[in-house]
């Protein structure tokens, strides 16, 4: 006898925000290494600071997660949103935390920030398609991924401005 064809695949809104944190994870591990490769003082700093910011985005999904699991709803859906959803991470964190060229270690502060700027805009355009995709229970927890993924766009573009490169 073949499976049951009506089974589906669950999916619960806490999940995305557990998602959210492997991407801050891979984000801390980048500039850190990022850091440790670059032989500019001031350039570490400013990699050591954005690593600090993706943790703080880690602790900050972290309790939406939390919040989320808190209520343990899950929703059938025929696809395995669950796969597809973890698939986009992955590209974003294969795309955006490549450290392998060997130009990596000799990036300036101009180069540093438009990295960490490409980072933010391509997160929260992968959330928001994200947004469209799900049904309105998921909506909130998205919400908080996207906002806290423009608020740093915001910071480093200010940061940028500042240092004027």
């Amino acid at each position: 006898m073949v499976g049951n064809l009506n089974m589906g695949y669950y999916f619960s809104p806490y999940r995305i925000a557990e998602m959210a944190m492997q991407v801050e994870e891979a984000g801390v591990e980048f500039y850190k290494n990022l850091a440790s490769r670059n032989k500019d003082e001031t350039t570490k700093k400013v990699f050591l600071f954005l690593a600090d910011q993706e943790l703080s985005h880690y602790k900050g999904f972290s309790v939406v997660a939390s919040e989320m699991k808190q209520n343990n709803s899950e929703y059938e859906y025929s696809i395995d949103v669950a796969r597809l959803l973890q698939q986009s991470i992955d590209d974003l964190k294969d795309s955006a935390f490549n450290t392998n060229s060997p130009k990596t270690d000799s990036i300036d502060i101009k180069k540093c920030l438009d990295i960490a700027i490409h980072i933010e805009e391509e997160s929260a355009r992968i959330y928001q398609e994200i947004y469209k995709s799900f049904i309105e229970k998921f909506h909130k927890v998205i919400l908080k991924i996207i906002n806290e993924e423009e608020k740093h766009l915001k910071t480093l573009l200010n940061v940028k401005e500042k240092l004027r490169v």
